[in-house]
């Protein structure tokens, strides 16, 4: 779309390649790479932490829902584990693979 409004000698040089509109150093895009790497890095490290922490709620927080489903749940559709679900804002596919793993071993 964007060569239909600019002429594409703006965008490319003669052997083909892309050039900017507004010639920039290149430490300026050099310091910008790095500057953006460090910060994609540490997000992605705090994003390992994040989910190493979940996984250590998950394990005690499965044996806690598989009680709970334990109790509500009955044959049919007269079961209150949707329901229970539904008014504590729990979503059922999550606390469904959760509780999974532990109904396994029983």
């Amino acid at each position: 779309m964007l060569e239909a409004y600019i002429p594409a000698e703006m965008l490319l040089s003669r052997d083909g390649c892309y050039h900017p509109l507004c010639p920039v150093e290149d430490d300026l895009v050099a310091g910008e790479i790095v500057n953006r790497w460090f910060h994609r890095e540490q997000a992605r490290h705090l994003k390992d932490l994040h989910e190493r922490e979940m996984l250590g709620f998950d394990a005690p927080l499965a044996e806690l829902l598989f009680r709970r489903k334990q109790m509500l749940c009955r044959l049919g559709r007269g079961g209150e584990w949707s329901l229970w679900l539904r008014q504590q804002k729990i979503s059922r596919s999550t606390a469904d693979r959760l509780v999974a793993p532990a109904s396994a071993y029983r």
